[in-house]
Formats: C-alpha cells, structure tokens, sequence
C-alpha cells in the first residue's frame, strides 16, 4: 500500500496492490509414449513435491493432480499466485496391468510407468508346415 498526495488540489490517495489469487489451476505439458511393454506418461510438474503428487487409473483413465507453492516468502516476486494446482487426464488403452504402476519425480519432472497387460503385449506366433 502507497500513499500518493497532491498538493496543489489538497487531495490525498491511498493506493493498494491487487490482492494476489490464492490458486491457479494449470493443465501441465506432458508427453505420453506408447512403447512395447508399457506407456511412458512424462509431465512438468515445477515447484511439486512427491508428497503433494496423485496419480490415479481407474480403469483406462490415468489423472495426475498435483500441488505446489510459487513465490512463497518472496514478495518481489511478479507471480500473481502463491499456489499452484497440476491437473492433467489421460486415456489409455483398455488392457493395462494396474498392479505394476510406477511413478518417480525429480527435479519437477513427473514420470509414470503403466504396463501393458500380458495379453496386450505383441507376441510372435509360430507357424506350422502342415
């Protein structure tokens, strides 16, 4: 808050920042690779932390939630927002082995293992001379 005065008119102000938002939610960038044996889900996460990260699959479905704090303690920051709130969703193929999830985060970047299913998983199949 500032004062501003002028004194040819007499006239006195007082002026006051806008109030920084408490929260934004953010959709993050991520990247999704379909390999062999598994999806490979990699998502920028800046300023999360693992404790603050869910990852969810309900059925095909796989969302990532997040939370982190921005500019905390640092007022001459220009981040309008203090909190930062991650959510992306994504579809995946039907046949996954939910059982064998994995997810790791480091330096801001989110990465989720989904296996695939054995079914689901290309296989050679023999031929016979008959």
């Amino acid at each position: 808050m500032s004062n501003s005065c002028d004194t040819n008119n007499n006239a006195c102000c007082t002026v006051e920042a806008a109030p920084r938002e408490s929260a934004v939610t953010i959709e993050p960038l991520a990247d999704v690779y379909e390999r062999e044996s598994d999806y490979q889900v990699v998502l920028d996460l800046p300023g999360a932390t693992p404790e603050s990260v869910e990852v969810q699959l309900v059925e095909s479905r796989l969302t990532v939630t997040a939370e982190a704090s921005m500019g905390k303690g640092r007022p001459e920051t220009d981040r309008p927002y203090e909190q930062v709130r991650y959510s992306r969703r994504f579809r995946l193929a039907q046949t996954l082995d939910q059982s064998q999830i994995q997810a790791s985060l480091k330096d801001g970047v989110l990465t989720v293992l989904v296996p695939k299913a054995e079914e689901a998983k290309p296989r050679r199949i023999e031929v016979s001379a008959n």
